[in-house]
């Protein structure tokens, strides 16, 4: 039995067509595994604020600009749901993030049998570009997501607030008492 099968992929491997097909199989799975993978546009954002990874150098004006992006995503897409009317969302975050910078690291040991003298310096890698310099970020994380305050016209009714609130804490990957959920006018 194993020879009949040793032969026929003998066979197969011999016909050109499948020779072709094989190699173009390779070559699709090389470039599936090397090519990076580009997150849907719409929902980047949200993965940060699930994940934390991205973003601080103007602490503060990166942070607000996160917030208001990830507001208007979330009021977005909570007002799709039905019954909720017009939405407002406010966030409040952790922190404005931080940014962790590769360093060039020196270590210099010297002495004698009875004395030794040791020195540690430490500078941070500096990129040059476009006229002025900036550290090498070697690992970025926005702002965690404290908790939210939904306002929809639509939330007078508990099934709607209910539904608000679960979607809220789904998105944002929240325990339901960081969300809260408020009938507008």
């Amino acid at each position: 039995m194993n020879d009949t099968v040793v032969n026929t992929l003998q066979k197969l491997l011999e016909n050109k067509k499948v020779q072709l097909l094989l190699a173009l199989a390779l070559v699709l799975l090389a470039f599936r595994l090397y090519a990076a993978p580009q997150p849907e546009p719409d929902t980047t954002l949200v993965h940060a604020a699930r994940e934390t990874p991205a973003a601080t150098e103007a602490a503060f004006g990166s942070a607000l600009e996160y917030r208001k992006s990830l507001e208007a995503q979330l009021a977005l897409h909570l007002s799709h749901i039905a019954g909720a009317g017009q939405v407002t969302v406010m966030l409040t975050l952790t922190d404005g993030g931080k940014a962790e910078f590769a360093t060039d690291r020196e270590e210099t040991r010297r002495g004698t049998d009875t004395t030794t003298e040791e020195t540690l310096s430490q500078q941070t890698v500096l990129l040059q570009g476009g006229g002025r310099e900036s550290g090498l970020k070697l690992r970025e994380t926005m702002p965690k997501v404290q908790g939210v305050v939904v306002i929809a016209s639509g939330a007078s009714t508990a099934k709607v607030r209910e539904m608000l609130t679960e979607a809220a804490v789904t998105i944002l990957a929240l325990p339901p008492h960081r969300v809260t959920v408020l009938p507008g006018r």
